[in-house]
């Protein structure tokens, strides 16, 4: 199992994944999210969420598609919106707002 995820790691973190253009775009406008234009800031949320896919794909043996996510304590929702667009209707996103 183990030799499992040691593939899965070199699989997704050797592929070249491209910055997702929306985040970017956002961060131009958006102040509390502006560390997510320097792409050493995005490029560890889009490996990790295409871990997290991989991984529970195999482990769950289920397209990622039809699993369901709950992103508890999402903060800014960077990672949700990652994950939204590998499963669009099956993820929940929460957190605690302090005012």
């Amino acid at each position: 199992m183990r030799s499992d995820f040691t593939t899965i790691r070199n699989e997704v973190f050797c592929f070249n994944w491209p910055l997702d253009q929306e985040l970017t775009d956002t961060a131009s406008i958006v102040s509390s999210h502006r560390f997510l234009q320097n792409p050493a800031s995005q490029y560890p949320f889009i490996y990790l969420t295409r871990y997290v896919k991989a991984v529970s794909e195999r482990q769950f043996r289920l397209p990622f598609s039809h699993l369901s996510i709950l992103d508890w304590g999402c903060g800014k929702g960077h990672v949700s919106k990652l994950f939204r667009d590998h499963s669009p209707d099956r993820i929940e996103s929460c957190d605690i707002q302090i005012d």
